[in-house]
């Protein structure tokens, strides 16, 4: 074996969903799969995958700064607990409507005061277009969709919800959309981009790592500059629809 090989021959351990379509599973076949294999290539690395018992970000923590993992793919930008490194992407939350019913235009949209909106989460866990409708007074129009450990069954019958009539309109998060190609239903982003005084109807996503462990932040963020043009193409077959960022700056690269 060439010394080459020896020295490429290292370890990340990535914690991640088996059952969370469309970022991650067993098979590989996710998009946060993809993206951290093409970082991994680019840092001369090989994946070994930590599988969770579920994909709640307070469990990727724990798993993270008890050394069972080195990153955790899908952290937002700044969220604590976490060191993040360059955005992955940047994605926005949307409405879905039948196919043929009014399009909803934003949260102001007077539609939404006699409509029946379809929600992932509970009354404590709102996403941020449901706080924006709740601020207007329609607490009371929303239906709650609950979270459980396989990623996309809540948005899946909530799709379904929307198909059946059983909701007017639901708010779904963007890349979530990739499992509903072919549904008979119509999207928006949900405007305006920040509600005041700032909420935020989008999010940027970035790869997490421990708290002072800048040497590996600093690694991936060389590879993910690197690897930019690969990492959008990777996003754009999964069309998750995107906001735009511009490509990262590589730096000198770190490992």
């Amino acid at each position: 074996m060439s010394l080459t090989s020896q020295v490429a021959a290292w370890d990340l351990r990535v914690c991640a969903n088996p059952n969370g379509l469309p970022y991650s599973n067993l098979d590989l076949d996710g998009f946060d799969n993809k993206i951290i294999l093409e970082i991994a290539s680019s840092v001369g690395a090989s994946v070994d995958w930590v599988w969770m018992p579920n994909h709640r970000h307070a469990t990727a923590r724990t798993y993270l700064q008890a050394g069972e993992c080195d990153v955790v793919m899908g952290v937002a930008e700044g969220q604590s607990g976490f060191l993040t490194t360059h955005a992955i992407y940047r994605s926005y939350y949307v409405f879905a409507t039948r196919t043929g019913a009014d399009p909803i235009l934003s949260v102001d949209d007077p539609h939404l005061k006699t409509s029946k909106i379809g929600v992932i989460g509970g009354a404590t866990r709102l996403p941020p277009p449901a706080v924006a409708l709740a601020r207007r007074g329609m607490l009371g129009n929303l239906s709650y969709y609950g979270l459980n450990s396989a990623t996309g069954s809540a948005e899946r019958e909530l799709i379904d919800a929307v198909i059946d009539e059983d909701v007017d309109v639901a708010v779904l998060w963007g890349p979530m959309l990739s499992l509903f190609d072919a549904e008979p239903v119509t999207v928006r982003a949900v405007t305006p981009e920040i509600d005041i005084p700032f909420l935020p109807m989008f999010a940027t996503i970035t790869i997490g790592v421990r708290p002072h462990d800048e040497a590996l932040r600093d690694a991936l963020n060389h590879a993910i500059a690197q690897s930019w043009p690969a990492l959008q193409e990777i996003l754009g077959t999964f069309k998750i629809p995107l906001m735009e960022l511009p490509r990262p700056i590589e730096t000198e690269r770190a490992y």
